[in-house]
């Protein structure tokens, strides 16, 4: 927690190997009961995939709150043309740290996962879907020319806005257009 403040704890995982290791555990379903005991016992606490100490909250010191700020102004100033997670991160001195602000910031709703390897601020992807909505209520599909027209970007940023509509199954590629699901 002390060198992660910002992570919710270790992946649960990762936390019963170590203790499979650490304690020399004759199998891995004693690690399974040793995390049971410790969350019994209120010494560690479990949230989705995660483990903490029991009292432990995320917190932003003030160099996280700036780094925070920084990484919000770069993607709402990248708007439709999200750039690479690593492209943002290179720009710190701590790329862990900048990378664990992302993903949290993707987790409070304020950055939206396009791929594995991009975000786009929130404000951008919504009013773009608002876009996106209000063209598909008088057409029946949508082209990737199209798009890229409609959203005022290149191929490139249009196509991978499509594609995480695909993913998410709002559409769905028939031919060289998409309708909707």
């Amino acid at each position: 927690h002390i060198n992660n403040p910002i992570t919710e704890g270790m992946d649960k995982e990762e936390f019963k190997s170590r203790l499979y290791e650490k304690f020399h555990l004759p199998d891995q379903k004693k690690a399974d009961v040793l995390l049971a005991e410790l969350v019994k016992r209120m010494i560690a606490k479990t949230s989705g995939t995660y483990v903490s100490v029991k009292d432990f909250n995320t917190a932003y010191n003030d160099e996280l709150t700036s780094m925070r700020i920084q990484i919000a102004k770069q993607y709402a100033a990248a708007g439709i043309e999200a750039p690479p997670t690593a492209e943002v991160t290179n720009s710190f001195k701590d790329k862990t740290k900048a990378r664990q602000i992302i993903e949290n910031m993707h987790k409070e709703g304020a950055l939206i996962k396009l791929s594995p390897t991009t975000y786009m601020d929130k404000k951008s992807y919504d009013e773009l879907m608002q876009k996106f909505s209000e063209f598909m209520d008088s057409h029946d599909q949508i082209t990737l020319g199209e798009f890229r027209d409609l959203a005022g970007t290149s191929r490139k940023y249009a196509m991978q806005f499509l594609e995480c509509l695909d993913k998410q199954k709002i559409t769905k590629m028939v031919g060289d257009a998409r309708i909707l699901l």
